[in-house]
């Protein structure tokens, strides 16, 4: 961009090409802000059949662009194959707290360091926070952290023959973001059975029901993400297993192989 397009026009048979698209909506903080939000606007008036992941942004597709022949598959669950080892969870402490991906603003890791600092405050010691990612702006958020020993920090690109075994060795997934369109990194989770704890952001409701698949927090508050993980520490025995079997049921019903390639064949054969 911004040349792809006067090529595709002459090359490309509009009629038959199908432009996917993770953000309908670009995040806020994200990289390149403005020009991803123009191109994407570029891109999604020119075309006419466009793929979509998540209900979320079907919605804000059709909302903002008429006469458009909409797919909506959601991603397939990342698979990095079997790890090493599956520990029983249910009874192995400390409790890991897990944030996966690049760290970007808009992710919120540090309103995850803030809540580990007060739960430290509060007498917790039975935990850890596990950050794995790379990370071009560490510096402001390792000043957030008072106390390291609390902390695992991975602040680099995971190599992917080592994703498997992070998630393994965790007992949640936090994803504490405060704008996204869909994410990748939920559905690594959901393929290791990993039970999340996200903001209650909308983009985030069609895959986590409180208490059910995950637990949620107020977006943008560490105070109550502080309170969602003291709960998880303290019921943990208690929520674990049904937190894990309602995730497995759930990922079995909306993101299995044959429900997608279905989706995408129909589509396909439509145009």
């Amino acid at each position: 961009m911004p040349h792809a397009l006067l090529f595709y026009k002459f090359f490309l048979p509009k009629d038959k090409c199908v432009a996917a698209c993770h953000n309908v909506t670009t995040p806020q903080g994200a990289k390149w802000e403005k020009i991803a939000k123009i191109y994407t606007s570029c891109w999604l008036t020119y075309f006419k059949n466009i793929q979509v992941f998540s209900k979320g942004q079907y919605n804000k597709l059709v909302s903002l662009y008429s006469g458009k022949n909409v797919l909506m598959a959601p991603l397939a669950l990342k698979d990095y194959g079997e790890p090493k080892e599956m520990p029983d969870k249910l009874h192995t402490y400390p409790i890991r707290f897990l944030f996966f991906g690049n760290i970007l603003e808009y992710k919120r890791v540090d309103l995850l360091i803030e809540a580990a600092n007060k739960l430290v405050r509060k007498g917790y010691s039975n935990f850890k926070v596990r950050i794995a990612g790379a990370c071009q702006e560490w510096e402001k958020y390792q000043d957030l952290i008072e106390h390291p020993e609390y902390f695992e920090l991975y602040i680099r690109r995971i190599p992917n023959e080592d994703v498997a075994d992070l998630f393994a060795d965790s007992h949640y997934f936090v994803m504490p973001y405060q704008d996204i369109a869909q994410s990748g990194a939920i559905t690594v989770a959901f393929r290791y059975n990993l039970p999340t704890i996200t903001s209650n952001i909308e983009q985030f409701k069609e895959f986590v029901t409180d208490n059910e698949t995950g637990l949620t927090f107020e977006s943008k508050n560490s105070d109550a993400l502080a309170t969602v993980m003291q709960y998880a520490i303290d019921h943990h025995v208690n929520i674990y297993r049904s937190l894990c079997d309602k995730q497995k049921e759930f990922v079995h019903r909306e993101f299995s192989i044959e429900s997608i390639v279905k989706k995408y064949v129909d589509y396909f054969n439509r145009l």
